[in-house]
């Protein structure tokens, strides 16, 4: 009876300490990673590995409607909210719209936003982190 009792807390303690150094591995990816496409639905949060919330807004349409003569195509135009990133302060949010054509790219503090897709309802980006 001892040596089972021996051996199940071993095995108690030893799962612990796999469980540990897993969860406090900094090679651990927490989030989404950076330098990914990620595709957004319109009030979607999505975070990222160093805790930077992104949030798609709304997406503004501005193309020209059908059987209408318009000066230019128009375009649809994400709005993202981030916050909790590098270099923002607490409880803060920086907003970026970025544009199929007039802001396909776009950034706040270290990070860069490349606008990749956009529908009426989703947008597709990739985000590039740069530390100073």
């Amino acid at each position: 009876m001892k040596k089972i009792l021996i051996v199940l807390v071993l095995i108690v303690v030893v799962i612990g300490a796999i469980h540990y150094s897993s969860k406090n591995d900094p090679k651990r990816s927490q989030g989404t990673a950076f330098g990914t496409p990620t595709t957004f639905t319109i009030g979607q949060t999505i975070t990222f590995a160093d805790g930077l919330k992104v949030t798609l807004v709304e997406i503004n349409d501005s193309r020209c409607k059908p059987d209408v003569q318009c000066i230019w195509a128009g375009e649809l135009s994400p709005l993202f909210r981030l916050t909790d990133g590098i270099g923002f302060e607490s409880n803060s949010a920086q907003e970026v719209r970025l544009g199929i054509t007039t802001a396909p790219h776009g950034g706040e503090g270290v990070y860069r936003l490349e606008l990749n897709a956009a529908t009426e309802s989703s947008a597709t980006i990739t985000i590039t982190r740069f530390l100073d």
